[in-house]
């Protein structure tokens, strides 16, 4: 009997719509709705109302609305200005589309009681702890602090310029993987392709796999990654997911203190070498880069997209406002 509220709550609970992808200006209507709808009750029954309203409540903590189909109202009667100001989606991505590398921290075990020591304070990267001094990374196990980036300021495309994963093209007019990269980073995928994705998730992020959950309607969906219950990451397609596991894979022999990188900036270089895909990591058919209209909850978003003719998997979705384009296969 014990276990029945909580498998319950958890059958209802929808974390794509609570937490840190929370939309508050859904949530504030659906406030108000609770509120009017509470009101009424109550003018017939007050005790009937003071339980409409906590049951509203309850449901929009727990699912992120009351009605369904909040968005569309949302859109219609908030100003453009409330919804910039409050949307959710990021300027470098349309659906929050990456890792929250904060659903993996654990208590700190430094000295201090905010988990510092000497000035220094503690990130994880997975189970991982980096050492940082003032937001700039400490060198640990065999990497120097030399050999690690600003992460505060960190662009993918310049570190892989940089460090030969690519090169300008014969026309000199963009850049392409160098030939190693490419080959070793396909072979990889292929050799990950078959692979039991939660469990390679588990070991990308140094976690239990039990704690993992995916949650997507197929292959070329959409993919929610939860921990212990809660969104943890969150990428285009199962074919994005392939590619950044296998990248994170051959990163370490181009990149100096690769396995020193703490988790959230490991993501987004990960991640940005997708941009450099030539095929589909999942069925290696033919990608193509489109321009299209997306909706992120409650507004609507401009997005470069990069997806597989073949099996129609999204392999990169990236804002307009981000102002970087995919490169179109050529």
């Amino acid at each position: 009997m014990k276990l029945v509220l909580p498998n319950t709550i958890d059958r209802i609970r929808q974390p794509e719509y609570t937490g840190e992808n929370r939309c508050i200006p859904c949530t504030s209507v659906n406030v108000v709705i609770a509120a009017v709808l509470s009101l009424g009750a109550g003018l017939l029954f007050v005790p009937l109302g003071v339980v409409v309203f906590a049951a509203s409540l309850l449901s929009i903590y727990l699912r992120g609305y009351l009605v369904p189909g909040t968005p569309t109202l949302t859109k219609r009667y908030f100003p453009d200005w409330a919804l910039a100001k409050f949307d959710k989606a990021p300027e470098d991505t349309t659906e929050s589309f990456g890792v929250n590398a904060d659903v993996f921290e654990t208590a700190n075990d430094g000295n201090g009681s905010d988990g510092t020591d000497g000035g220094r304070s503690l990130e994880t990267d997975g189970g991982r702890r980096i050492e940082t001094d003032g937001g700039k990374p400490v060198a640990t196990d065999d990497s120097s602090s030399e050999d690690l980036p600003d992460f505060d300021d960190l662009d993918a495309e310049e570190l892989f310029l940089e460090h030969g994963v690519v090169e300008p093209t014969a026309e000199d007019d963009d850049l392409q993987l160098t030939a190693d990269v490419r080959e070793v980073w396909r072979e990889r995928m292929a050799d990950r392709r078959d692979g039991d994705r939660v469990d390679q998730l588990a070991s990308f992020f140094d976690v239990d796999a039990a704690d993992l959950e995916l949650s997507h309607h197929d292959k070329t969906t959409a993919v929610n990654v939860l921990y212990e219950g809660r969104l943890a990451g969150k990428w285009e397609s199962d074919a994005a997911i392939l590619a950044d596991l296998a990248a994170a894979d051959i990163l370490g022999e181009w990149l100096p203190g690769w396995e020193s990188y703490p988790l959230q900036p490991k993501s987004a270089v990960v991640s940005g070498l997708r941009a450099f895909a030539e095929t589909c990591p999942d069925c290696e058919g033919k990608i193509e880069l489109e321009e299209e209209i997306v909706e992120s909850c409650c507004r609507t978003h401009e997005v470069y997209a990069v997806t597989c003719n073949d099996c129609e998997a999204r392999l990169l979705e990236i804002s307009r406002m981000q102002g970087k384009k995919p490169r179109p296969t050529k």
